[in-house]
């Protein structure tokens, strides 16, 4: 990289970095770790993470790893009846100075990606992890929305990869590193910090508390980080990830990885796609191809093949197809079993005339709201303190500034859908806190 772009990359990623670490309404990475946290860029800092002859060199922390679990509800096809559901992904946290050193290099990679790609068609298919024109995923369900209505009769085929991050091949990945740096090899900094993602030693988080901070205590009783250490590796909590396969899921680097692991995929399928007039999207391991009803068949048996060259497979139970047909002028959307439905993207529904949010999402805020309220009135009633009625409206009301409503509101707006309004409409958000407050109304199982 020449110095004066590599001067400006500098430049650019410490202005972006110190914006958010010391943004008040949303700070960066405060989370506790086995180092302090960091709360600006400071010029020690500096010398260590663009002197790649340090990062040859530097001891990376493990990690702290959690199982994010969420709850959904789905349709059991023998009852007929939906019955709650666990997601369960593993998250993985990088200390609070290896957080910027992965950032720092995901920013090195990110330009040589954006580079890689520019002016190709694979360009608009990548949608995740990028800065493209500051847009989000509304604007990417609306392009995919409008391009339905423009086809008019066609098929949408959603695609899901099996356990993404938990099944990248560390050969694979190594060899696409060095060619989006053209080098033959790694150089010794990046191979460094390639080494700290494929073979990197992680702590159980709940363990860790369990064992260490007596049965859940605060925070605040972390020593100083080889104290610890010392403690963790006596105790055995220390483990070393064994594969040869899998990134962790939730570093500063993980996504832009991601991105570069599909290149050979994205390349292909896009071509593919537009040879075929069609339509494709990636967003992480979420897929979306729009073809010509004849293409369908092609299309699926090219993408499975794709996708088992980088050693992942395609879910089979995630995958949804929606055939979209013209009748007396109006778009119809049904299943596989030509039944009425619709086609879910990022979070959005499409019918073929109307959008809407996405039921799940909308059920998911609901029980987020009564799950507050509950913990709210545990707060109250075991310190004394009056019920934190603003709190809650300001969260879960149109009242709030960035909350699930003014998202939904942002939605109908922009999407310009009357549907989406009728589901957020306003008056009913209230009745529904009021009513839970007041210990009336409790929420269904969605």
């Amino acid at each position: 990289m020449e110095p004066t772009i590599l001067k400006q990359l500098q430049e650019c990623w410490i202005e972006k970095e110190n914006k958010e670490l010391m943004s008040k309404q949303r700070p960066k990475r405060r989370y506790f770790h086995f180092d302090p946290v960091i709360q600006e860029i400071s010029d020690k800092n500096i010398s260590k993470i663009f002197n790649f002859e340090y990062i040859k060199r530097h001891p990376f922390l493990p990690l702290l790893h959690r199982i994010q679990k969420d709850r959904f509800y789905k349709k059991d096809l023998a009852t007929g009846k939906k019955k709650p559901t666990l997601k369960e992904r593993p998250i993985s946290y990088a200390s609070h100075f290896d957080a910027l050193i992965y950032s720092w290099y995901s920013s090195i990679l990110e330009f040589y990606y954006e580079n890689l790609i520019r002016g190709q068609a694979v360009s608009e298919s990548i949608i995740a992890y990028r800065s493209i024109d500051k847009k989000s995923n509304i604007d990417f369900a609306k392009e995919v929305f409008d391009f339905v209505k423009q086809k008019g009769d066609c098929v949408t085929i959603g695609l899901d990869i099996q356990g993404f991050y938990d099944n990248i091949d560390h050969q694979i990945l190594k060899r696409k590193w060095s060619f989006l740096l053209s080098e033959d090899s790694l150089p010794e900094d990046h191979y460094k910090v390639f080494r700290s993602i494929t073979k990197y030693a992680y702590v159980n988080l709940e363990t860790l508390k369990k064992e260490i901070l007596d049965q859940g205590a605060s925070d605040s009783k972390f020593s100083s980080s080889l104290e610890m250490l010392k403690i963790l590796r006596k105790k055995g909590l220390i483990v070393q990830y064994p594969e040869k396969f899998g990134i962790p899921q939730g570093t500063p680097i993980s996504c832009v990885l991601s991105n570069l692991y599909m290149y050979d995929f994205d390349l292909a399928v896009s071509l593919m796609v537009k040879n075929i007039d069609g339509l494709y999207r990636r967003y992480s391991d979420d897929i979306i191809i729009v073809c010509n009803k004849k293409d369908e068949k092609e299309m699926m048996s090219f993408v499975i093949a794709e996708v088992k060259k980088l050693k992942l497979s395609i879910q089979e139970n995630k995958t949804e197809v929606r055939y979209f047909t013209l009748e007396n002028n109006v778009l119809k959307c049904t299943d596989g079993k030509n039944k009425i439905s619709r086609l879910q993207y990022l979070g959005l529904e499409f019918d073929g005339e109307k959008n809407y949010l996405r039921h799940k999402g909308y059920a998911k805020f609901e029980r987020n709201m009564t799950y507050a309220i509950r913990q709210e009135k545990k707060r109250s009633l075991k310190h004394g303190k009056p019920f934190a009625k603003r709190k809650i409206y300001e969260r879960f009301s149109p009242l709030g500034k960035a909350t699930f409503i003014t998202y939904a509101q942002k939605v109908g707006s922009m999407l310009k859908s009357n549907s989406v309004a009728k589901q957020i409409n306003s008056s009913k958000i209230f009745r529904k806190i009021k009513d839970r407050i007041n210990g009336q109304g409790q929420s269904k199982q969605a």
